[in-house]
């Protein structure tokens, strides 16, 4: 799917502050999945060929994350899927987690998988040199 950008998107990511983010995080990998691995072929908020690597806050919402990820997959995964912890250090974030930041963008709050609303977000992304 290729997305325009949404002007009015574009100017509500504009005005959001940007954070830096020192902190753990987890991740869930499937057999032979690097930690550091990036999804290329597109997801929930990154369009195809926009890299992101999908990382949570929480533990328990990494382990639900690979649990759904699991069960997208074809069946049987062979081998033992795993929990990383990561720790970070990033200069650049934009905290999305507050709900009238994500109305802003027009993602509903409590629905966050609609590829119409939060691959239009993704597609807006600045990739360093590039």
């Amino acid at each position: 799917m290729n997305f325009q950008p949404d002007p009015k998107v574009a100017e509500a990511l504009a005005r959001l502050a940007e954070v830096r983010y020192d902190g753990l995080a987890w991740k869930h990998t499937l057999p032979g999945q690097a930690v550091t691995a990036a999804n290329r072929k597109g997801a929930r908020w990154n369009p195809a060929n926009v890299p992101a690597i999908y990382l949570a806050l929480e533990r328990d919402t990494a382990l639900a994350e690979g649990r759904y990820l699991a069960g997208l997959q074809p069946p049987p995964i062979r081998g033992t899927r795993h929990l990383h912890e990561v720790t970070l250090t990033l200069e650049r974030v934009l905290d999305l987690r507050d709900k009238a930041t994500l109305q802003a963008l027009g993602v509903s709050p409590t629905v966050t998988f609609v590829p119409a609303t939060t691959l239009r977000v993704g597609s807006l992304v600045e990739l360093p040199n590039g």
